[in-house]
């Protein structure tokens, strides 16, 4: 290859520097100009498409920890419903971990629940506690103290939407220095309830079981027999409640000793997850702390520890939104109603799977190159089904009814360069490119993270750290890369303050939450649409979409492979998929099962099975065990008759208790939520035998619109 060098004159003033690379036996060259080259056609004096650099940052590497913060703490609030139907505190608590002290309260000892919480909080920022976890802060607990801090403390919240993650909560002193303590929610950090938790963990002192109904404020002074089994139906086993019934303690019962004696398990309870939590974490030189949810966890464990010198880059701007489109999630649809003899498979770990394959890394390039096979990244493609096929495994995002579906037809969509490879490769679809970007292809970018989080996870690699701590930080790292920008800041001010924030920033939304002070959500007066414009100085949440974006497709590609191998060649009738898993009428071949991190796994055998709806079905095996998903339905509301009749055609109506959060006053109620189920299959077409339905089609798409 040659190269020629051009600099070019206007008015005998230097304009611009291009430089030619070429070959004498080609006709195409390629000139490059600052961030362009642009392919050319000599003869046809034509260029053939232009790439152009993008300049985004880049995720950077963390420092270890040097010191392991144990300074934890635990608060509690135990309430009831008072008679306007509104949730009071009528006991509160806290543990402070460095000094192994305890203190609850009671509403009978002072005038209100507010002097209560008042002298609790005082007398906890007093005890020096250090991060306060509290399970579930955003969503109930701190309803009930946010405006008493307010009134006595300096506050900076940290917001996620309408959710309180975190609050900095300072005691200024005029001698000495302030009093600091901070609030964290551990459900961020650790999803599920305090019982599986502390069962998950293993902890010394485990939750324990109590007659919340049973309290109003006029059994606040209860002594007498133990209330009634009704109160502790699904919490107790009738044969223990009878024992209890029958002891001393049966006849001789305290509302008030009974709620600080399970409030004080509770603190405990919490306070020996939290710290064993924290020892695992620590293993890899990280506070959790230091971070709001599990996800950042994972992520910032991840940069400190295992990210190397590979470039994830972070894109803005149109580009950014493009390569978004891009990200679409999990397959999830019912290919049959019903079946007798199925058995549903699981993929091991199949995230973090897809996370030991190539990824796009490096500096982007755009690109209007038409060569799909020229591309590694994320691409904007005309789509055209060859043939019929039951279960087509494009995705194809129905903006309308917001949906994903899997169809045939033609359109234009943004995908995962390799997806698309995948899709011609099979014989079932055409593929033209509009334009794309490219990246570099990364090669064991997650290797050794997830080799090491699997590795404990499956008891292959021996670690300090609990296998539940493992299993959590290996599916929770790649959802934290393909999080949404956001530019925004959530904060409480004095209500004086707003015309302020109205003046300096781009005040998206504000609201009064509780009496002189105002909820409200901002952010700076900066330009963030162009591409290249550097993201310092920009309040952007640290993100590599187009990661997010390949782990997704790979993972769709490993599904259709296993759907395509089981309907063809072991010639197998498939029922549902749901991302990771599908029911099928047979054993699935060895070939695809094994105990090997994405290999599948046997999870039910079904006598009868019943799929009324993506991720809504029912399944009972030949001992009568049943299986039950029902999302959108609280747990324990259905039946297996309820899925019978859905089956059938029938809508059911349904009634359940939901909390009802008043975000402006700060209150929390239980109200009916009034739910109306029907068996859907909007997302393909379904067959009809007799007026029932016994199987489905995939819809149809022309020129992007859904027929």
């Amino acid at each position: 290859m040659k190269t020629r060098e051009v600099s070019v004159y206007q008015n005998n003033h230097y304009s611009f520097t291009y430089i030619d690379i070429f070959s004498d036996t080609s006709d195409i060259f390629t000139r490059e100009q600052s961030n362009t080259k642009a392919t050319i056609d000599r003869i046809k004096q034509k260029i053939i498409y232009q790439d152009i650099n993008l300049h985004p940052l880049f995720i950077q590497k963390n420092y270890k920890a040097k010191v392991h913060n144990t300074k934890i703490s635990t608060l509690d609030i135990e309430t009831y419903e008072n008679s306007n139907k509104i949730f009071s505190p009528y006991a509160i608590g806290w543990y402070n971990g460095p000094s192994k002290v305890c203190k609850t309260y009671y509403i009978t000892d002072y005038a209100n629940s507010k002097d209560m919480v008042t002298v609790c909080l005082e007398e906890l920022i007093n005890s020096n506690p250090g991060t306060i976890y509290v399970h579930n802060l955003g969503k109930f607990d701190a309803f009930f103290m946010l405006k008493y801090i307010y009134q006595n403390y300096v506050a900076k919240p940290f917001y996620k939407a309408k959710v309180l993650l975190q609050l900095h909560v300072t005691k200024k002193s005029l001698k000495g220095p302030n009093k600091i303590m901070v609030f964290k929610d551990s459900l961020q950090l650790l999803q599920g309830s305090l019982k599986s938790l502390g069962e998950t963990f293993k902890t010394e002192t485990q939750k324990g079981y109590f007659p919340y109904k049973f309290v109003s404020d006029k059994t606040f002074n209860y002594i007498g027999h133990i209330p009634d089994y009704k109160f502790y139906e699904n919490q107790l086993p009738l044969i223990e409640y009878l024992s209890k019934k029958k002891s001393p303690e049966g006849s001789n019962w305290s509302l008030k000793d009974e709620t600080l004696k399970y409030l004080k398990a509770d603190l405990l309870t919490l306070y020996q997850i939290m710290y064993k939590f924290s020892a695992d974490i620590w293993q890899e030189r990280v506070n959790i702390t230091d971070n709001h949810t599990i996800s950042s966890l994972a992520f910032n464990i991840f940069k400190t520890n295992y990210l190397k010198n590979t470039k994830l880059s972070m894109i803005k701007g149109l580009a950014h939104d493009n390569i978004r489109l891009a990200f679409y999630g999990g397959r999830t649809e019912v290919f049959t109603p019903r079946g007798q003899n199925l058995k549903s498979y699981d993929c091991n770990s199949i995230y973090p799977y897809c996370m030991l394959k190539p990824m796009p890394v490096g500096l982007p390039v755009y690109s209007n190159e038409r060569n799909l096979d020229s591309y590694f990244g994320v691409v904007k493609a005309k789509v055209r089904t060859t043939k019929y096929n039951k279960y087509p495994f494009l995705p194809f995002r129905d903006v309308e009814k917001k949906q994903l579906l899997f169809p045939l037809g033609n359109w234009e969509g943004w995908y995962f360069s390799e997806e698309l490879k995948h899709a011609v490769e099979s014989g079932f679809y055409e593929v033209e490119v509009l334009e794309g970007y490219k990246f570099e292809k990364g090669l064991n970018i997650f290797k050794d993270y997830v080799s090491k989080f699997y590795g404990i996870k499956a008891g292959i690699v021996k670690s300090p750290m609990g296998t539940p701590t493992a299993k959590l930080l290996l599916n929770s790292l790649f959802g934290r890369l393909g999080m949404k920008l956001d530019y925004d800041n959530t904060t409480i001010i004095p209500e004086e303050e707003i015309q302020h924030y109205l003046d300096k920033y781009n005040v998206i939304e504000y609201l009064p939450v509780f009496p002189g002070y105002e909820w409200i959500k901002y952010n700076n007066k900066i330009n963030i649409d162009n591409t290249n414009q550097p993201l310092e100085n920009i309040n952007i949440i640290k993100q590599s979409v187009q990661i997010s974006i390949a782990v997704c497709g790979y993972a769709r590609m490993l599904m259709s492979d296993a759907i395509k191998y089981i309907s063809t060649t072991q010639k197998l009738k498939i029922y549902m998929t749901d991302t990771d898993c599908f029911w099928i009428d047979g054993s699935l071949s060895d070939v695809l099962v094994g105990k090997e991190i994405g290999k599948f796994k046997k999870e039910f055998t079904a006598l009868n099975a019943i799929f009324t709806m993506p991720k809504f079905y029912y399944a009972v095996d030949k001992e009568g065990n049943e299986l039950k998903k029902h999302k959108g339905v609280k747990k324990g509301l259905l039946n297996r008759s309820d899925y019978e009749a859905l089956d059938s055609g029938k809508t059911l109506f349904l009634q359940e208790d939901r909390f009802c959060r008043d975000f402006m006053s700060q209150e929390i109620s239980i109200g009916i939520h009034k739910v109306e189920l029907t068996t859907n299959f909007n997302k393909r077409i379904p067959v009809y035998k007799d007026g029932i339905v016994i199987d489905t089609k995939p819809k149809i798409v022309k020129d992007g619109i859904v027929l």
